[in-house]
């Protein structure tokens, strides 16, 4: 057994030396590159004839490898190259050296590449060869396999000598070729004159995408050295800089080849040449625009530095004053945000906003003012000095303009998608802190729904800047005649559908529209009318109904034995209590109907009055469908008032002018036996007891005797 035990430690020693992996090359179960080790054993595991799927979990440094052999260099006699999907994750392979002199036909980090490599650097390579060689790959493809070859976020620096054909990244272009988002900058020295910034010999089509080649070369062209056949497809090359410091020229080009939009280093223009680079595309390029630094992969900045560039390709991305709708995938539906902060899957109920970059922010020296007309989007709201994560939607403010929180700060990443901090600011010590490290996001239930989180959620996208109008709405009461409030004007797209404001809307009316939008300035008209349910009059409550009840700033519910108020910051997503107004001798009571208790006048509940006639809730009707409630203690008038404040938000005072946080309305909610509630309050006023008649004769004793219960109502 000990010498069994012995065997498997030396042999777990070996295949973690060797780099032995256990996985098994397919899409689902590629080989993890984590180490030199785990590289050179590719050699052991990559399969002839078929697909190998690769991934690299880690930087890794080829320093203690002094002479590496390249992949793929010599082809299995009866199956041909491996085909292989190589996928850097953003890691970079370092100080790569291969001097393989007469040793083999092609040199690089691969000898034959047939497939696609992406997201990978390859940094202070060092290779030297006789044959076809690049740093990438001596070979891109191989014309007996006819399988196109695609290339993406790769990028590769150091040293390359060769006597035979040779490219900054490949040696020869043997396939189809696609190369996007990639550059090279390397010093090339080539004895032929296939020799080239990214390429040395072109033999099948080329699609060359946003690519630069910097460094020096010793001769050949600054792209490509040619090498063209008849037969050679022509090349598209879109977006590409020739940005050696030594040879000047794209390279042989043939007649009809596509050729756009190509910038040439002139040994005066570096500075032009950094923006114009960076400007490809600001998900992709980041340039941080010191004399001499030239644009990278944003995929490969430290966190910090990517952080940074995201918000430059974000601010770079939107145009001033423009108007946007704000939208995320969900599940594959498109969900916009709305004017209110909320978010719906219709399309023309989406918000438009106006975006407007502002200087003066804490966290970032400009933000972006998200602004619907009527209200600009600012943090989320505190409870206990804690960023409420879950209010149900976005915040806004209507009557603040501060570039610290009414400002958000958005970044951009290579996929195209945004992540929205809720404001500018830095988190500090102070009680709204808190707020100030928090994203936008939603979460998901039966609809999407706008909520917080801290981490940076890249799922937003901008559709737009669209095309708008001014359009003017006018809010009318049933009669289609007494204006309410001001007319709202807000931006909207023109020939769109009406998209009632925010501030308009209150969810005790149904509302019908008239009017379109065209492509001019227009006006709608808004009637509403009170839904069914709602109470107009004292005259519509009924005993034997429940009902909901609330202000413009929460609605009530029971907790802890006390009326409290979804206003209260820990109680905003609490469903609200059902109630029965009970009408009881002309005076009204309030009943939790799933405590099967009344409301007292210090806002506690009971199962019997306390106070007797004090603890009726008076209700004065205002403007419908709103009532004034209070309570008469002591001949004086105590209001109900709904607010956040403790215990659980609502105070019983002196305040008695009507707001939004004391004028209330009441919504049917389905049918109520009063029964048991106004025994309780019968047996509260007219308490029962027992009545024992004896009639005795003149001596004294008992003749008859008989008993009966009564109450005050009765007796």
């Amino acid at each position: 057994m000990r010498k069994f035990k012995l065997l498997l430690v030396a042999m777990l020693s070996f295949f973690a030396w060797t780099g032995i992996m256990a996985q098994s090359g397919t899409q689902n179960d590629p080989f993890v590159v984590k180490s030199a080790a785990d590289l050179n054993n590719l050699h052991n595991l990559l399969v002839s004839g078929s697909m190998n799927y690769v991934v690299m979990e880690n930087d890794v440094d080829m320093a203690d490898v002094t002479d590496w052999t390249p992949l793929f260099n010599i082809p299995d006699d009866s199956n041909g190259y491996p085909f292989i999907d190589f996928d850097g994750k953003g890691h970079v392979i370092s100080n790569l050296t291969s001097n393989t002199t007469g040793a083999y036909d092609y040199c690089g980090l691969f000898g034959v590449l047939c497939g696609n490599v992406r997201n990978l650097g390859v940094k202070d390579a060092n290779v030297t060869c006789a044959g076809g060689t690049g740093i990438i790959a001596g070979y891109l493809g191989h014309s007996t396999y006819g399988h196109p070859c695609y290339v993406e976020n790769v990028w590769v620096t150091g040293k390359l000598t060769a006597s035979g054909y040779c490219g900054g990244m490949f040696g020869n272009i043997a396939d189809e070729a696609h190369i996007l988002n990639c550059y090279a900058n390397v010093e090339v020295i080539g004895e032929s004159d296939l020799t080239g910034g990214i390429i040395g010999r072109v033999r099948n089509l080329v699609e060359m995408v946003q690519v630069y080649a910097a460094g020096s070369i010793n001769r050949g062209g600054g792209i490509i050295g040619g090498g063209f056949q008849s037969a050679t497809p022509l090349g598209t090359y879109k977006h590409v800089a020739v940005w050696n410091n030594t040879e000047k020229n794209f390279g042989p080009v043939r007649e009809n080849e596509d050729l756009r939009m190509i910038l040439y280093y002139d040994g005066t223009n570096f500075a032009d040449m950094q923006e114009q680079v960076a400007a490809w595309d600001s998900k992709a390029w980041y340039c941080d625009m010191k004399e001499g630094s030239y644009p990278v992969l944003m995929d490969f900045l430290d966190p910090e530095t990517k952080l940074n560039a995201q918000y430059e390709a974000a601010l770079a991305s939107i145009t001033e004053g423009g108007v946007y709708r704000i939208k995320t995938d969900v599940r594959g539906t498109a969900y916009y945000v709305t004017l209110a902060g909320g978010m719906t899957s219709v399309k023309d109920n989406a918000g438009v906003f106006t975006l407007t970059k502002t200087e003066g922010g804490a966290l970032k020296p400009v933000g972006v003012r998200i602004d619907t007309g009527t209200e600009r989007f600012t943090n989320p709201p505190l409870a206990n000095n804690v960023a409420n994560l879950n209010p149900g939607s976005f915040s806004r403010s209507n009557n603040n303009d501060r570039p610290d929180w009414e400002r958000q700060v958005f970044f951009l990443n290579e996929e195209g998608k945004y992540a929205i901090r809720s404001c500018n600011t830095q988190p500090a010590t102070s009680s709204w802190g808190d707020a100030g490290r928090t994203f936008w996001t939603y979460s998901i239930g039966e609809v999407a729904t706008p909520c917080y989180t801290y981490d940076a959620t890249y799922v937003w996208e901008l559709d737009g800047p669209i095309t708008t109008i001014n359009v003017t709405y006018k809010l009318y009461e049933a009669d289609g005649t007494t204006q309410v409030g001001n007319a709202v004007t807000v931006k909207q797209e023109s020939n769109s559908a009406a998209n009632i404001p925010a501030s308009m809307l209150n969810n005790l009316y149904d509302y019908d529209v008239t009017g379109t939008i065209g492509n001019t300035d227009s006006e709608i008209k808004v009637v509403r009318t009170i839904k069914a349910g709602v109470v107009h009059a004292l005259a519509d409550l009924s005993n034997s109904k429940a009902y909901t009840i609330g202000c413009d700033r929460g609605a009530f519910l029971t907790k802890n034995d006390y009326l409290a108020s979804t206003a209260h910051g820990s109680l905003t997503d609490a469903d609200p209590s059902t109630f029965a107004v009970i009408n009881y001798e002309d005076n009204y009571y309030l009943y939790s109907i799933a405590d099967k208790k009344f409301v007292t006048n210090n806002g506690s509940l009971s199962a019997l009055l306390v106070n007797g006639v004090s603890d009726a809730i008076k209700l004065d009707a205002k403007t419908d469908p709103y009532f004034l409630g209070y309570f008469v203690i002591g001949g004086a008038n105590k209001g109900l008032n709904t607010n956040g404040n403790d215990p659980y938000g609502y105070v019983i005072n002196d305040w008695m002018n009507a707001d939004p946080g004391n004028l209330y309305y009441m919504i049917e909610a389905g049918d109520f036996d009063p029964t048991e509630a106004l025994e309780a309050l019968k047996d509260f006023f007219y308490p029962s007891y027992f009545i024992t008649y004896v009639v005795k004769d003149a001596a004294g004793n008992e003749i008859v005797k008989s008993g009966i219960l009564a109450n005050g109502a009765n007796s």
